[in-house]
């Protein structure tokens, strides 16, 4: 008691006093040089004050026309506001694009479930119906514009005087959202495969353009919206530019380089909105609204659809498995699901414990399961019963126009291959078929660079099908007929985590290593050998026995990983490059390029601590550099026998949670 009371003892008013004093003094100079004592409507946001996760989600969704009722055909205000608090209250935070510009390129945070809001088009009611429920919510949101209306004058979109209020606000920012020009070609749609749509363009001779005359023409578009945005708003910079078109519709102009001089961000349809860390800048993913949505419908398929975004070890739930159509509506396949019903899908349930989706459609339908995305090996397991046409598993690349699938009729199965715009090419073929009307059921492990097929517990064949390259995009699963409405019942399709898992072999090995390693061959994704050392401040080859790690690669689709060992390294002004200022790294990215490597592992076991990759701007920079170019850096600080369990004295395993991605 008594320390207390000299505590207290120990304060005077005298001294309360001066800091009071100089307390309202800061309040004031504040207030009277900020004009912090004036109401304004600009808001600044402030900046995140809660923790954020190293795994943040960045999810994008894209609303069509806000009307002031209650309209079937488009979202209404109170609808909207409803969404938008349901966000709010699972923990959802809203943020600027120049929030996602700093994650993607400058490393800044985003809280753990980031959501940006898309406007489209620059409809007028963007300023006169959304505009009042995100000034109450101080919500940031964009508008994608298309310009041409503008132009034209019509009335029923913003013109460039309410845009610059809204841009003053604080709220608003502004995309290009394309102009469609008179000259030129027209457009036309083309129906492909029985799902994907395209937009095409017509010349003035009538005839369809080729892909090189659409990127043109579409890149022209962009740059005309891009230039009008900032000759009409003074100051402003464009940042990104939102795809007009429908899926894998002519994603080719997306990677020129005058589209990257144009813009920093780029932004396509999808089936779910959901962006990591590593998304591509110029393809992220956003999810239109669909006007018929309920809060708790948009919810649950955001939610959803960043579980089945991410597969991972501890993924191992069907609940986790979520499925979608092409329109961004959940399909569910737990028990607790609702069902779902349009003219091409409906889930059935019988009082079952495994539900039934029920596909049907002319000349078929699908339904998607993004996880593809972000993994380079998952296990799919789907019980299926086909009635009528055919059943397809198939993974496709937006990126790369490329596609593998795997499925057939009740005579025949193939694995086919197709490159971009290609036929399909038979890799494997089997005439097991699936008979109609019987429940059957599929594993489908995709690993290293290959597949490997079971059927109702039966391997269909002997060695895993290698495919063309490690192509990542969405898993689909289809049903297709040639001849009038293809039909098909799925229950219990899940999508698991494999284990990434990499052995180790000598430089030459010897047989009976290699002979103990293919006995493991399907648990295996890939290998690798010591192929260059690092000495001093330059990149040395290794010699090893390539012709047999090319052939035991290509013969059992695994990774072929070469480790680069830093022996020792040191730093020269005479040989320092202009990216890193150490050669060898350099020297690392032209033989990724040559040699068309998927991964990278860097052994840094004989270096000293301040050799190690936390925290290195240099490590970051290269991992950077060579994910331009595909390619995953693998880094290990030491040792190979600390690195995993030995399986025998040569041959190691490198796992996952053991190999370390910068």
């Amino acid at each position: 008691m008594s320390d207390h009371k000299e505590a207290y003892a120990s304060r005077t008013f005298k001294r309360d006093k001066y800091a009071w004093a100089f307390l309202i003094l800061f309040v004031l100079v504040f207030f009277l040089t900020t004009g912090g004592w004036r109401e304004t409507d600009r808001i600044i946001f402030r900046s995140w004050e809660e923790p954020v996760s190293n795994q943040a989600t960045l999810t994008v969704l894209e609303f069509d026309r806000v009307v002031w009722k209650e309209n079937e055909g488009h979202v209404h205000q109170d609808q909207l506001r409803k969404q938008l608090n349901a966000l709010a209250e699972d923990g959802f935070e809203a943020v600027s694009i120049r929030d996602v510009f700093n994650f993607y390129y400058k490393g800044d945070k985003l809280p753990e479930k980031s959501i940006l809001l898309i406007f489209a088009n620059g409809y007028l009611e963007t300023y006169s119906v959304v505009d009042p429920v995100l000034k109450q919510m101080h919500w940031p949101a964009v508008v994608s514009l298309i310009t041409d209306p503008i132009v034209r004058r019509e009335t029923f979109f913003l013109y460039w005087d309410r845009l610059r209020q809204m841009v003053d606000s604080g709220i608003w920012d502004i995309i290009a959202g394309g102009h469609f020009s008179p000259k030129g070609m027209t457009n036309a749609s083309k129906l492909m495969d029985g799902f994907y749509t395209r937009k095409v363009g017509i010349t003035k001779d009538e005839r369809e353009a080729i892909d090189r005359e659409n990127s043109a023409s579409i890149l022209q578009d962009y740059k005309v919206s891009h230039d009008l945005i900032e000759e009409n708003i003074s100051g402003y910079k464009t940042l990104a530019h939102s795809h007009r078109y429908l899926k894998n519709a002519n994603l080719g102009y997306l990677s020129s380089a005058p589209l990257k001089q144009l813009f920093k961000l780029g932004f396509v349809d999808s089936f779910v909105g959901v962006n990591r860390e590593k998304s591509d800048p110029y393809r992220l993913r956003r999810l239109r609204v669909q006007p018929g949505w309920q809060p708790e419908t948009l919810l649950a398929v955001t939610n959803k659809a960043i579980h089945a975004t991410a597969i991972s070890e501890q993924r191992a739930t069907e609940e986790d498995s979520a499925w979608f159509t092409s329109e961004g509506e959940l399909v569910e396949t737990s028990g607790h699901s609702n069902i779902l019903s349009s003219k091409k899908l409906s889930v059935v349930r019988n009082q079952s414990v495994d539900p039934e989706t029920y596909l049907h459609g002319f000349p078929g339908t699908s339904i998607f399961l993004p996880g593809g995305n972000s993994a380079d090996n998952w296990i799919l397991d789907v019980n299926f019963r086909l009635n009528r046409g055919e059943f397809w598993i198939r993974q496709n690349s937006i990126e790369q126009g490329e596609e593998w699938r795997l499925g057939g009729n009740e005579n025949n199965l193939n694995l086919q291959y197709r490159v971009a715009h290609g036929k399909y090419e038979n890799l494997a073929s089997s005439r097991a078929g699936f008979p109609l009307e019987v429940w059957q059921h599929v594993r489908l492990i995709r690993r290293g660079q290959g597949v490997i097929v079971n059927l109702n517990g039966e391997r269909l064949w002997n060695l895993p099908v290698h495919l063309r390259s490690a192509l990542k995009g969405d898993i689909a699963l289809q049903v297709w007929s040639g001849d009038g409405e293809g039909a098909l019942k799925l229950k219990n399709a899940k999508v698991s985590f494999f284990p990434h898992d990499i052995r180790w072999l000598e430089e030459y090995p010897q047989e009976m290593d290699v002979q103990r390693l293919i006995q493991d061959a399907e648990r295996v994704s890939g290998v690798t050998t010591v192929t260059h050392v690092i000495q001093g401040d330059r990149l040395q080859s290794v010699p090893y026995d390539k012709d047999l790690f090319q052939i035991i690669a290509h013969r059992y689709s695994w990774d072929f990983i070469p480790t680069v060992s830093l022996l020792s390294e040191k730093k020269t002004s005479k040989h320092e490059d202009a990216s890193f200022g150490y050669l060898w790294m350099s020297e690392i990215q032209t033989l990724v390029k040559q040699n068309q490597w998927t991964h990278v592992h860097l052994d840094l076991s004989k270096q000293t601590t301040e050799m190690k990759p936390e925290g290195s701007v240099r490590f970051s920079e290269l991992k950077a550099e060579l994910e331009n170019m595909d390619c995953q850096l693998l880094v290990t600080a030491r040792g190979r026998s600390d690195i995993g369990q030995s399986i025998e004295d040569s041959t190691e395993t490198l796992s996952s949670d053991r190999l370390s991605t910068l």
